[in-house]
Formats: structure tokens, sequence, C-alpha cells
């Protein structure tokens, strides 16, 4: 299933290639704003409390805070970034979708479309915009990792920057 939805994403992306990038940032944005808000809320009604884990602040959240960053600034290795480690993140997710899977089944669903929606992100910036300084994506990377292990220094492992528990 994985695979079949890998390959969807990118002929998805291939047929977004040449519309209005501008366009797609938003709707994403708006789709990963309500998607995390949603997943946000249903968790804590599951749980009865707010679990700190599921914070998003991982690399495949990493879109809820650089696509109003790249709006707002209009500097290009934001959508660089976005593009390099979008389509890296939602294809390595697909290694091990442990971490993907929830209880409750709409939010497995929305795990699995959020990193879906990441490989078409990736691939629509990559067939829009040339990509630039290497230097300042990895800039934007290790301003993520301080942040992530500020944030969420119990959960974050900085070499990987993935959710990984320290405690264990």
């Amino acid at each position: 299933m994985e695979f079949t939805g890998i390959i969807i994403s990118l002929v998805l992306a291939y047929i977004l290639r040449n519309k209005d990038l501008n366009r797609i940032l938003k709707l994403l944005f708006l789709y990963v704003a309500f998607s995390e808000a949603f997943k946000q809320t249903v968790l804590f009604k599951l749980n009865g409390y707010y679990d700190f884990w599921y914070f998003p602040f991982q690399l495949c959240s990493l879109p809820l805070y650089l696509i109003p960053l790249y709006f707002l600034s209009k500097k290009k290795y934001f959508l660089n970034f976005l593009s390099d480690f979008c389509l890296l993140g939602g294809i390595c997710a697909f290694i091990d979708t442990s971490g993907m899977h929830y209880d409750f089944s709409i939010l497995t669903i929305n795990s699995y479309l959020w990193h879906y929606l990441l490989i078409v992100t990736g691939m629509v910036i990559k067939f829009d915009v040339k990509d630039e300084n290497f230097r300042y994506e990895m800039m934007v990377y290790l301003i993520s990792i301080v942040i992530a292990t500020v944030v969420k220094p119990h959960t974050t492992k900085v070499a990987c920057f993935l959710k990984v528990s320290l405690d264990t």
C-alpha cells in the first residue's frame, strides 16, 4: 500500500508541476494546519490530557512553520529546504510506519495522507524552484534541531531529528 501511495504522490506532483506554486503551498498549509489541530484535539480528548510527546515539531511537521516563513520572507531557501527535506521525510516515513499508526483509525489515515502530501510538496517545489545554496538549507535544518532540542528535550534525538524518546 505504501509503495502505491508514493507512486500516486509522484504522479500527482507531476500533474501539479506547472500550476501556481503559491496557491498549492497555501492550500497545503491550510490542510496541514487543520489536520494538526484536529490531531491534537482528538489526542487530547482520547487521553484526557495534553501529551507533549505529540507537540508538532518534528521534521515532518516543519511545513507548519516554514510555509508561513516563506510567505513572510520570500526567501527561496525555505522552499529548497521544504523540497529536499519534505521529499526525504515523506519517503523515509514509509520505511518504518510504526510511528504513523494510532488507536484511532482516522489519525492513522491522516498520518499517511500527511506523509504522502510531503512527497507531493517536495516534488512540486522541485519542479518549480531552482535549487540554490544548500548551505542555507542546512542552516534551517540546524536551527530546527536546536529549537526541537529546546522545545522537546525529552522526546528529541538530535542526531536524527526524529520523534524518539530518550527515556527508554
